[in-house]
């Protein structure tokens, strides 16, 4: 977040941007921060076949911008862009592999990162039942044959004190109960102590037996939601580490549209979820939503701009205001006259589909339009008025013409 520390990741080589997500969620597991962000957000950006990639994903303010967002060395001391550049020879890492997370993973091998941290401090006092059952769950998953013997060499080895007996005894009976296919009844605890705080639920569901997997019906990580100030907007939304368009505010507002996005666009199945619950959800996307405005002329009023200066620039000069019943525009005294019929022909002609209303209250606003009556060849004709648009003129350079006798003598042969 804004005033904490970046770490950054360099390689010598490209790496893919799910490896990448990948590594840094581990490492930043390791160093005792899973929630911290972690850039790219995305492994992949969300194009609507046939359209021009309109989603940018998330993006992070580069360092060395101005006197901001400057690295340090090992000493704390700031670095200056060259010195930077010097360090970072010393640490570019040539294979994403050569990195290792120094966790206990044969205790807690393929299973939460949380519970690997917890291993890794020890389980004190206040928090070890529910530790102890979150270590059961695990267990029942990656050994059904031995996790009762399993939980019981935990709680002495890992936990401080250990859990007496029959507290013990009560948390292998919880966790031995099935369903009625006969998959284990309970799952991770992942909202309450102590592994809330230490939850990293990204990295979790690519673990073998993290949340997500054989038993497990959990609901995926929704993230990094974005509009791009379209008309209409377009949302995008990260759905674990994925991406998904939403086509507007009410279909965002709706959770079975959410699953009907992610069917259709990443062929994926996801958790339904209650009304309620959605609504908080989205209600916290919508606190960090980033904002992306697009060209002008991607726009329905860019486009609607660019119509109407060729209808008036460019549909032939009308000499006098009778022209207008020939379909053209008439400019005069620095105003530009034209019937609205006419104009909707031209953009109907350009499959522009707003409604008469919207194009009167575009003309009023953005043009400061006014509609008058005027007599032409006997005729009362309405008209609508804009000030005279003008198109903007470049200079170009003409290049210096040579004579037909300067080319005969550079001719080769």
């Amino acid at each position: 977040k804004s005033g904490g520390a970046h770490l950054y990741l360099f390689t010598k080589e490209y790496v893919s941007a799910k490896d990448m997500q990948t590594k840094l969620s581990e490492m930043a597991t390791a160093i005792g921060y899973p929630k911290a962000e972690v850039f790219p957000k995305q492994i992949e950006l969300y194009q609507r076949e046939g359209e021009e990639k309109r989603d940018t994903g998330s993006w992070i303010n580069l360092p060395y911008h101005g006197r901001s967002r400057y690295g340090i060395n090992e000493l704390g001391n700031a670095l200056s862009l060259e010195e930077f550049l010097s360090h970072y020879d010393t640490l570019v890492v040539g294979a994403l592999k050569s990195i290792k997370t120094d966790f206990k993973n044969e205790v807690i091998k393929d299973g939460p990162p949380c519970l690997q941290i917890l291993t890794e401090q020890g389980v004190s006092d206040g928090s070890r039942n529910n530790a102890l059952f979150n270590v059961g769950v695990y267990y029942r998953k990656a050994d059904p044959d031995s996790f009762k013997e399993l939980i019981e060499d935990y709680n002495r080895s890992y936990i401080t004190p250990p859990l007496k007996s029959d507290e013990v005894l009560i948390v292998i009976k919880q966790v031995s109960q099935s369903d009625g296919n006969g998959a284990p009844k309970y799952m991770y605890r992942c909202t309450q102590p102590p592994i809330e705080s230490l939850c990293n639920k990204r990295l979790c569901k690519k673990r073998k037996f993290g949340i997500g997997s054989e038993g497990d019906r959990d609901h995926p990580v929704y993230s990094d939601l974005k509009v791009y100030k379209s008309d209409p907007p377009r949302y995008f939304l990260n759905v674990d580490d994925r991406r998904i368009e939403i086509a507007n505010t009410e279909d965002l507002m709706t959770h079975k549209k959410i699953i009907q996005a992610c069917l259709e666009q990443l062929n994926t199945g996801i958790m339904n979820m209650s009304s309620a619950e959605w609504n908080q959800t989205y209600s916290s996307l919508f606190e960090s939503i980033s904002i992306d405005y697009p060209p002008e002329e991607v726009t329905k009023k860019g486009e609607f701009k660019e119509l109407l200066e060729e209808f008036c620039l460019h549909q032939g000069e009308a000499l006098t205001i009778a022209d207008i019943f020939l379909g053209k525009s008439y400019t005069e005294d620095g105003f530009t006259y034209f019937a609205l019929k006419d104009l909707m022909d031209h953009l109907k002609r350009n499959d522009f589909k707003e409604t008469r209303p919207w194009v009167t209250m575009r003309l009023k606003e953005e043009y400061d339009a006014d509609d008058l009556i005027r007599t032409i060849k006997n005729t009362r004709v309405r008209l609508w008025k804009i000030k005279q648009l003008t198109i903007d003129e470049v200079e170009l350079e003409v290049p210096e013409m040579k004579q037909q006798k300067d080319l005969e003598e550079d001719i080769p042969f």
